[in-house]
């Protein structure tokens, strides 16, 4: 079964080409994140075979040759969510780029929320990204995404833990 990715970059990147950046960086993200970064990134600049070969193999070693159809699904789900009002839809930085922008970060945090199914916090980080008629197919995408993630042992950082100060005292 052949994986065919034909997406129109125009309709994820805004025309204004303003990127916001979040302060991250690649460097600092566990292994999920990079992939789900890398994966948008890519997707939103399909335009030629090569690239359309580099999602095959990534999703052939990421999610295994039994699960990366589904994986595919998902994150095509995700995307046409977010084409549906491409003037909403997030920005992503270049492929190659190291800085991570604020919503790619932003829905970093959102399919981490799905992942936990915490659909107050999904709805609240992805409200800017589509309207009310797109909510809940948005939901769906990310718990389906999510989910095929939890699969492959790739589990998203849950956003609302804190990480202590190593001089913190201990309980």
């Amino acid at each position: 079964m052949g994986m065919a990715f034909r997406i129109d970059p125009s309709a994820l990147v805004p025309a204004s080409g303003e990127i916001r950046l979040s302060g991250r960086v690649m460097g600092q993200l566990g292994p999920a994140e990079q992939l789900v970064v890398w994966v948008l990134r890519e997707t939103a600049n399909v335009a030629d075979d090569a690239s359309a070969a580099r999602l095959h193999r990534g999703f052939r070693l990421a999610f295994g040759p039994r699960s990366m159809g589904a994986a595919a699904c998902a994150f095509d789900g995700l995307r046409r969510c977010f084409m549906a009002e491409p003037t909403r839809a997030p920005r992503f930085c270049p492929l190659r780029c190291a800085c991570l922008s604020l919503d790619e970060d932003t829905l970093l945090h959102a399919l981490a929320a799905a992942q936990l199914g915490d659909r107050a916090l999904h709805r609240t980080l992805t409200r800017r990204f589509v309207g009310d008629s797109s909510r809940l197919q948005l939901w769906r995408q990310s718990r389906l995404l999510a989910e095929v993630l939890g699969r492959a042992d790739l589990l998203l950082p849950d956003v609302r833990l804190v990480e202590l100060p190593a001089d913190a005292p201990q309980h």
